[in-house]
């Protein structure tokens, strides 16, 4: 501390003070090193005279313009440049968010206090990106829930989708029954005859769906069955089965039979069963956990019959079929 020394005018030595209200002051603007910087020793917090301290760790640079010290605490608010540096094994800038933090922990605002980017206290990134003429090159930015653009060397080489979109087809049936026989949808009017079934003649399974049947549905796009289900009610008391194939067509445009194949039940030896001890009485069987992929332009045909009587007795399924397919 700079001591004063005071003389009356005569011969004796002079005393000195401890106190002083002014220093001089250098400028230095260039220099590279790190000079100490001073602050008011014990706490102190009331005006009047107090010692001073310094602390190595606490420092300004001249020639970089950078203040040094190991942590800053409070709102940092810069109208210009802010840069961190740090260790290898040291986090360049950490924000802490108070207990019961509400705000925001970091903004990058305009210069009206509009937030550009903010992290709020749960770890949500909120940003508003206008991009015009800059670049943004090898990352993967997620886009909505599951939604991934992947830019790479400059290219988005594509938008993929964990996502999908579940799809219910129904088929709103009243079944006719004749002997044992498979039955199948009418073969000029689909489903939209009030005689809804067509008898095969045969109690073995068809392999063929010929060009000049009907196609009863055919799939627009790409699907993933995932399950069937059967709900209706019986004109007596019966056994039903069903089962469902799918067509493939050799060459649509061109003259061949569709080729069928069952994929419900996967077990080819077994059939969908709705069993009735009592007339009118609603029953529902479902097949469910499947995940078979179908093309677009493929044909889902369904076949039904009764376990008996042999006859030509007609008994009718009153039913409700449907199909559940995921769309990716």
């Amino acid at each position: 501390m700079p001591r004063h020394i005071t003389n009356d005018g005569g011969n004796q030595g002079g005393t000195t003070s401890d106190t002083a209200t002014k220093i001089d002051v250098t400028d230095n603007e260039s220099t590279d090193e790190n000079n100490l910087i001073t602050f008011v020793a014990n706490a102190g917090s009331i005006t009047g005279s107090h010692a001073l301290e310094m602390d190595g760790d606490l420092h300004y640079n001249p020639s970089s313009g950078r203040m040094t010290a190991t942590a800053f605490v409070g709102n940092l608010v810069s109208e210009s440049v802010v840069s961190t540096a740090a260790a290898a094994d040291q986090t360049p800038l950490v924000a802490k968010a108070a207990s019961g933090q509400s705000a925001n922990i970091f903004e990058v605002q305009r210069n009206d206090g509009a937030a550009l980017v903010s992290v709020s206290s749960t770890g949500t990134i909120t940003a508003v990106v206008d991009i015009n003429g800059g670049t943004i090159d090898n990352c993967d930015i997620t886009v909505g829930s599951g939604k991934t653009l992947d830019v790479t060397n400059g290219t988005v080489t594509g938008l993929s989708s964990s996502s999908s979109t579940t799809y219910v087809k129904e088929h709103s049936l009243r079944l006719s029954t004749y002997y044992t026989n498979w039955q199948r949808p009418n073969t000029t009017y689909g489903f939209s005859y009030f005689l809804q079934g067509t008898n095969t003649g045969s109690s073995t399974k068809p392999t063929t769906w010929l060009d000049s049947y009907h196609p009863i549905f055919v799939l627009p796009v790409d699907m993933t069955l995932n399950s069937v289900h059967l709900t209706g009610s019986s004109t007596a008391i019966q056994d039903f089965e069903l089962v469902l194939f799918k067509g493939v067509h050799p060459n649509v445009g061109s003259a061949g039979d569709w080729a069928l194949t069952q994929i419900v039940p996967t077990d080819t030896s077994t059939a969908m069963q709705l069993d009735f001890a009592s007339s009118n009485i609603i029953k529902t069987t479902s097949v469910t956990g499947l995940s078979i992929s179908l093309t677009a332009g493929q044909a889902l045909i369904p076949l039904w019959r009764r376990s008996s009587p042999d006859s030509t007795t007609s008994i009718y399924l009153k039913s409700s079929f449907s199909y559940v397919f995921t769309i990716s």
